[in-house]
């Protein structure tokens, strides 16, 4: 609204005044060189964007890793109607409300000690500093609680109430601009062994694509000789090798392992934390979801998995 009523004035002055029209230019010319330079949070009014009504019933946070987060937290974005610091109290779908809770707790935590002029005008040095301070923070707690950037605001917000249980308390982290962070080392080292891992994985899948006879698949009926074919071949590398003393039988959609040494009464019931999902890529199996999200964001591998259930043995009760 500021900026409509500057425009009209300036558009009055120029139809009563064509040389003071001239300055005028001069001048908005000079005024935007330099509002270039600063940060968005003066270059850019936000009045008439905080105006704009919500959808109702409608999903307005998007699921967002953490690194989109923090740039959707503090700056103004086009797929957003403003920056999401602004949007508390004005959501109405639960799931919204839970998603920018869980963001707005991360993103609090990792703001501590950069001012936000910082922020907003060096928001990927001030995301890399501050991340990389978390991950050593979190590193001191549990040598297993391990953060990547492309984690959502959920699974870091869980790793930190965990570590809050134990005692932990967030520090503030110290920017300087052109210092680069340095993450733990620790996390090369996993890294590393992924990628060898997953070498490791690709040869031996090659291996068996030359060695495997050519077979038919049972859902589509084309020549299938491993199993990156199709997402529903029952087909599997996995099933030609499989050892005589575990078999894998296909029940209601998922996949359960089951141990032939158990006894069937024995099984305890299925809950959520033994089911997971397994790569139809490089056939890994993972039962949590930070690192299936870690193992695609090293080897890009396509998202397509199959659901899987872990069978665990139980006391059968009496």
């Amino acid at each position: 609204m500021k900026n409509a009523v500057r425009l009209s004035a300036i558009a009055q002055q120029s139809i009563h005044c064509p040389e003071q029209a001239q300055l005028s230019t001069r001048h908005l010319v000079v005024t935007t060189t330099v509002n270039a330079a600063k940060p968005p949070s003066e270059r850019d009014d936000l009045g008439l964007r905080l105006l704009t009504p919500l959808p109702a019933k409608e999903r307005v946070v998007p699921h967002l890793t953490c690194q989109q987060a923090w740039r959707a937290w503090f700056l103004t974005t086009d797929s957003l109607p403003f920056p999401l610091r602004y949007a508390e109290g004005r959501l109405t779908l639960g799931s919204d409300v839970t998603a920018l809770s869980r963001i707005k707790t991360v993103m609090n935590t990792l703001s501590l000690g950069i001012r936000p002029s910082d922020i907003l005008e060096h928001p990927e040095a001030t995301f890399q500093c501050a991340f990389a301070h978390l991950q050593t923070q979190l590193l001191e707690v549990d040598a297993r609680m391990l953060i990547y950037s492309y984690n959502t605001c959920g699974t870091i917000e869980k790793k930190l109430r965990d570590a809050k249980a134990r005692g932990w308390r967030a520090a503030n982290t110290m920017f300087r601009l052109g210092a680069v962070p340095a993450r733990p080392e620790i996390y090369n080292i996993v890294d590393a062994q992924d990628r060898q891992l997953h070498t490791h994985t690709i040869r031996r899948e090659n291996l068996l694509r030359s060695t495997m006879p050519a077979s038919q698949c049972d859902k589509c009926g084309s020549v299938c000789t491993h199993c990156m074919h199709c997402d529903s071949c029952q087909k599997r590398i996995d099933d030609a090798c499989a050892a005589p003393s575990s078999t894998a039988t296909i029940a209601s959609g998922a996949v359960v392992l089951e141990d032939a040494s158990a006894e069937p009464s024995s099984y305890s019931a299925l809950s959520s934390k033994n089911s997971g999902v397994r790569c139809l890529h490089c056939k890994r199996e993972y039962f949590d979801k930070s690192g299936y999200n870690r193992h695609l964001g090293l080897f890009l591998c396509p998202r397509k998995f199959e659901f899987i259930i872990r069978v665990r043995k139980a006391k059968r009760k009496q």
